[in-house]
């Protein structure tokens, strides 16, 4: 499989981007912590509501572990 070339794909060659995963996992945490400390701060929500957040803060962790234990073990420019 190839990849698409022309005017626009040749144009956009000029910015050197990446998707920067590396933020996304400190954005995730920075998350998780928020949804924690928000929970820890307003205790009277409902259960639903809790559980729903919980499970937020637990996916944002995840996700931020395994994005940046995965920078530390490959480097950052793993294929």
């Amino acid at each position: 499989m190839e990849a698409p070339s022309g005017p626009l794909t040749r144009g956009l060659a000029w910015f050197a981007v990446r998707f920067p995963f590396t933020l996304l996992g400190l954005m995730a945490i920075a998350i998780g912590v928020w949804v924690a400390v928000y929970l820890t701060v307003h205790p009277g929500l409902d259960p639903v509501s809790t559980g729903l957040a919980f499970a937020t803060a637990i996916g944002a962790f995840l996700f931020g572990a395994y994005v940046l234990v995965r920078r530390l073990r490959r480097g950052p420019d793993n294929q």
